[in-house]
């Protein structure tokens, strides 16, 4: 039995020896990248899923029909003054400075609107008077309701007198209780919009006493400048690489030149710069500036255009232009420049109609020089001026004075 039951152990033992494998290392990593890519799978499927739903989520959200905001303002806050509607309106320093974000248009109200209200009327402090109206890019003032319209079209500028005021201390005076500039449009981009708004009452010596725009892009439309005082310089003040665009826009009447430019460009079509004390339009500068079916009249001096410190040229478009009645020259250009001119008329003005010096270019396509106090063409200095279909006649000095070249083309002078 003992001699049988050791046979069987042997025979037990020599089974399993015949039928186990030694564990390889290549079937450990086999082992390993299974579960490795079970797991892997697992975590895309999850993430596919979180993309999904993602999309789901997100993807109407951004493709929704974009809806600016309204904020409503009257001259005096009303109801609980968040501006949501008229019957809660804010006031238009509160909707600029708290409430107004990129795409959000400001409506606002006929009457008198203050960039800031002194603690003392009757002494205003210098920090008082530095307050202005500063604009966000992107955001639109419109201007001419009269407190209830519910769609922007309703509105009328023209009846519905919107006033921006520098006038803070409301003593009806330009003085020392106004405020130095009533709009900044500054640093604005080409979505930021002015439009049917009355500026009046800014007081400066530096500089922008109605508009202040440095390096800004804005598009100012249906919108007057009077009444701001900025005597060595101009109630509409561009600089530093601005390119607004001002539309039918009237700035008259201020005690100071009506629009300085400085080494900027700018579109201005339509509109009229009338009775301001200096030059109707200065120039200054690195400067691109188009004019186009404008009227520039009654002024000192029409359009003064100086570029003798920079180096560089510049390069003035006027089109269907009218400079009349100016008290000295009609246009004043001095310093290198290409100006051109088409379509203009240029008469009684008390001076030079046109007046040319220190290298500057004139290229004058169709247009009058007629009735001015000094002579029609005065050229200094010209490079190379050319005049075509050009009627040069009753000019008091006579038509041409010519110190260079110049040249003309079916052109005739009469009469002077």
């Amino acid at each position: 039995m003992k001699a049988h039951s050791n046979q069987a152990k042997q025979q037990v033992a020599s089974t399993n020896s015949a039928t186990v494998r030694p564990y390889t290392q290549e079937q450990e990593t086999n082992e390993i990248w299974s579960v490795t890519n079970t797991k892997f799978r697992a975590v895309l499927i999850i993430l596919g899923g979180l993309l999904l739903l993602a999309a789901v989520l997100i993807v109407p959200w951004l493709l929704r029909p974009f809806t600016a905001d309204v904020i409503y303002v009257r001259p005096v806050a009303v109801g609980n003054g968040t501006g949501t509607s008229w019957a809660h309106a804010t006031t238009l320093r509160d909707a600029l400075q708290n409430r107004a974000h990129a795409r959000d248009e400001i409506w606002i109200a006929v009457g008198v609107h203050y960039p800031t209200l002194p603690r003392d009327l009757t002494t205003v402090t210098s920090a008082e008077r530095d307050t202005s109206f500063v604009v966000r890019s992107r955001v639109a003032l419109y201007g001419g309701f009269a407190g209830h319209e519910t769609d922007r079209s309703q509105r009328d500028p023209e009846t519905h007198l919107t006033v921006l005021s520098g006038d803070i201390d409301q003593n009806g005076v330009l003085d020392a209780g106004n405020s130095r500039t009533v709009v900044d449009l500054s640093g604005t981009d080409a979505l930021t919009v002015l439009d049917g708004i009355t500026i009046t009452g800014g007081n400066s010596s530096t500089g922008g006493s109605g508009i202040l725009n440095i390096g800004g892009s804005p598009h100012v439309t249906n919108v007057v400048v009077k009444g701001n005082t900025d005597f060595d310089s101009g109630s509409v003040y561009n600089s530093d690489n601005g390119n607004p665009t001002f539309t039918n826009v009237t700035i008259r009447d201020n005690d100071g030149f009506g629009m300085i430019n400085i080494d900027s460009d700018f579109t201005f079509r339509g509109g009229t710069i009338k009775a301001n004390r200096f030059y109707g339009v200065n120039i200054i500068g690195l400067s691109n500036p188009t004019f186009t079916n404008v009227d520039i009249s009654d002024n000192l001096g029409g359009v003064y255009i100086l570029n003798i410190l920079r180096e560089g040229t510049s390069n003035p478009t006027f089109t269907d232009v009218t400079i009349s009645n100016n008290r000295g020259r009609g246009v004043y250009i001095e310093g290198p420049n290409n100006t051109s001119f088409t379509n203009v008329t240029i008469n009684d003005n008390g001076s030079h109609g046109l007046f040319i010096s220190h290298g500057s270019n004139v290229v004058f396509t169709t247009g009058v020089i007629s009735g001015n106090g000094g002579q029609g063409v005065f050229n200094s200095s010209s490079v190379q001026s050319v005049f075509v279909n050009v009627h040069i006649t009753d000019n008091a000095a006579g038509a041409i004075i010519n110190n260079t070249d110049m040249s003309f083309h079916n052109t005739s002078a009469t009469d002077n």
